[in-house]
């Protein structure tokens, strides 16, 4: 899944649009910042899981904490990787778009 459906995905339902252009604007920060080097892998997860914590609470103030948790967990992995995947292929310099012909 490309990283601008990940986030997307992550910000789907908020519909006060200040609030979802900040969350996006945040996480556009964070995923620069790892991509230009200014921080490390562990401040890259440190960061991603404590948005991803906000935006969870935000989105489902009524969910059990175990719901949660679980959410966390999984809007964390895949930001993560998208975040990743994004920042290896523009430091290549390929497109984190488009499909590469094998």
């Amino acid at each position: 899944m490309s990283y601008e459906r990940v986030v997307l995905e992550l910000v789907e339902g908020i519909t006060d649009t200040p609030v979802r252009v900040d969350f996006i604007r945040t996480i556009y920060f964070i995923a620069d910042s790892y991509r230009f080097g200014r921080i490390d892998d562990a401040t890259l997860s440190r960061a991603v899981y404590e948005i991803v914590k906000d935006l969870v609470e935000y989105k489902f103030p009524f969910e059990t904490p175990e719901n949660k948790k679980e959410l966390i967990e999984k809007y964390v992995k895949k930001l993560l990787t998208a975040i990743r995947t994004r920042g290896m292929a523009l430091r290549f310099g390929a497109s984190p778009t488009t499909p590469t012909i094998p």
